[in-house]
């Protein structure tokens, strides 16, 4: 059984930009390349600190990226 994991993505509202990077397209790459590499996956499993700040705005990015 495949189990991908996914850990800290740290996503801020919308595209906002942390450290120089933008948490959302890195996430977006991710899930990209999950769906085309690992489609038999059984289960994504996401831990760790989703959001960078915890506000609404970014688990609703967070959302519209997963």
């Amino acid at each position: 059984m495949k189990i991908v994991h996914l850990t800290d993505t740290h996503v801020v509202a919308g595209d906002g930009f942390l450290a120089g990077l933008s948490p959302a397209e890195r996430l977006r790459v991710a899930v990209d390349s999950i769906n085309a590499e690992h489609g038999d996956a059984a289960y994504v499993v996401v831990t760790g600190d989703l959001s960078d700040s915890g506000d609404v705005a970014s688990y609703e990015t967070f959302g519209a990226e997963i």
